[in-house]
């Protein structure tokens, strides 16, 4: 099954690198490093304030990087997804495909 990811609400500081981003959590006062996948994903979704579907984001970073096959692409999207929900900056929920 299919899951819809968004943007949790947070007040944050964002400083942006060669090799990621750093954000400073104004509420938990916690710093992160977010890899550029991982913001390359916090920027698509603060494009869609309901949300996207993981294969819409897949799709989307595909489509950025057309020579990465699609297998390798799903993976290394769920693994960036998988990281901004444990780091607390994105919600989920199941979705119909």
């Amino acid at each position: 099954m299919s899951r819809r990811f968004s943007l949790r609400p947070k007040r944050l500081i964002w400083k942006s690198y060669d090799d990621g981003c750093v954000f400073f959590d104004l509420d938990s006062a916690e710093t992160r490093l977010v890899s550029p996948l991982g913001h390359f994903l916090l920027e698509q979704l603060s494009l869609h304030p309901g949300g996207l579907p993981d294969a819409a984001l897949v799709q989307r970073v595909h489509e950025e990087e057309p020579e990465v096959p699609m297998a390798d692409c799903q993976a290394e999207v769920d693994e960036a997804l998988e990281a901004l929900l444990a780091a607390g900056l994105l919600t989920s929920e199941p979705c119909a495909s």
